[in-house]
């Protein structure tokens, strides 16, 4: 499985479309008051379909980097036991795999490769391909390297394991940190559609001007756009990666 590329079922485009009817019609309604403002609709879909994705993926991400964590503190586990670092990841697969919804065909995938004689930091560089995980790739090089020229792979995982555990703490002191920010972005978005609304339900003929002449349909139309690029700017802005 690539982890790299979302596969899309029927919800995920139901909501897309809905998302896009609601956000497309409203928009047209509120800044145009035309049949032709429904023409925001498709235009919508593939910007609401890319941040969707775009948040599935890194959804995605996060669980299999949480659960490839998980399961090499239960490999450490077992080497400390005794085993080997191979029979560590078959031990693994037979005891805790169902316990993993990512991982669980991740771990049937490794423990084939190894009873096909297959070499684990090759296993691991192909999951680090396929998932795009840095971690993964780091401990792959690792574990090569400790083989060919010596070295303590139960030490090296575990420090790989504390890594990834400071990441997740930091990564979730930052969302912490920035969902009131986040917050308060959407709310100012959503501050000049209640501003139209509320004048037009209180003064429409006021408003009436900005729906019946060129110069205020241009006028509402730059204003629209310029709703959308705060709203690209305010993403940009509160995505940090760690």
């Amino acid at each position: 499985m690539d982890y790299r590329v979302y596969r899309a079922d029927i919800r995920f485009w139901m909501i897309v479309i809905l998302l896009s009817c609601a956000v497309g019609g409203s928009a047209g309604y509120l800044f145009f008051d035309a049949w032709w403002g429904c023409l925001l609709i498709p235009i919508c879909i593939p910007v609401v379909q890319k941040r969707l994705r775009q948040g599935c993926l890194q959804k995605q991400t996060r669980q299999l980097k949480t659960e490839f964590r998980e399961v090499m503190t239960l490999v450490s586990g077992s080497i400390s036991a005794g085993y080997s670092l191979e029979n560590a990841f078959v031990q693994t697969y037979r005891t805790s795999a169902e316990e993993f919804p990512l991982m669980e065909a991740e771990l049937q995938i490794l423990t084939n490769g190894i009873a096909c004689h297959k070499r684990i930091e090759q296993l691991l560089m192909a999951l680090a391909d396929r998932s795009g995980v840095d971690e993964i790739r780091e401990l792959a090089a690792m574990i090569e390297a400790a083989k060919r020229y010596g070295g303590n792979i139960p030490y090296l995982i575990r420090r790989m394991v504390r890594q990834m555990q400071e990441s997740e703490l930091v990564e979730l002191e930052i969302q912490t940190v920035l969902a009131a920010k986040k917050l308060e972005g959407r709310i100012m978005l959503f501050v000049p559609f209640g501003i139209v609304l509320f004048l037009r339900m209180t003064n429409a003929s006021y408003m009436q001007v900005l729906y019946t002449t060129a110069t205020g349909r241009l006028w509402m139309g730059v204003s629209l756009a310029g709703i959308g690029l705060c709203a690209w700017w305010i993403e940009k802005i509160i995505r940090i990666e760690v």
